[in-house]
């Protein structure tokens, strides 16, 4: 994988986005899940100003998540993201509610 996230950074330094995130999708394809791939595809999306889209990647992640650790890891990404990047302080506490909220329904499901 390292040899793409290279190739998506080099192509990214000369502004030829598409074939960066092509370069991120196709590694995304086969080996799902990586997070330095997630992060480098939310990254070039706020940094080109989509972002929309660079949360949208962020919130599917979290979304994705069947671990706990790797669940809180990625809400924590999202939140912060919400919080100094897109200055949604509102949508930041939404979040959180809703996933404090999943959280016990999960518990309780449990028991």
């Amino acid at each position: 994988p390292q040899i793409h996230l290279n190739w998506a950074a080099f192509e990214e330094r000369r502004e030829r986005l598409e074939v960066a995130r092509e370069a991120l999708d196709h590694i995304d394809r086969g080996m799902p899940g990586l997070i330095a791939i997630t992060l480098r595809r939310a990254g070039i999306e706020r940094r080109s100003g989509n972002m929309a889209e660079g949360g949208n990647i962020l919130k599917k992640a979290v979304e994705d998540s069947s671990e706990k650790e790797t669940r809180g890891f990625w809400a924590v990404k999202y939140v912060n993201y919400l919080l100094y990047l897109v200055k949604d302080l509102e949508a930041a506490k939404t979040f959180l509610r809703e996933e404090i909220e999943k959280k016990f329904e999960r518990k309780a499901a449990v028991c």
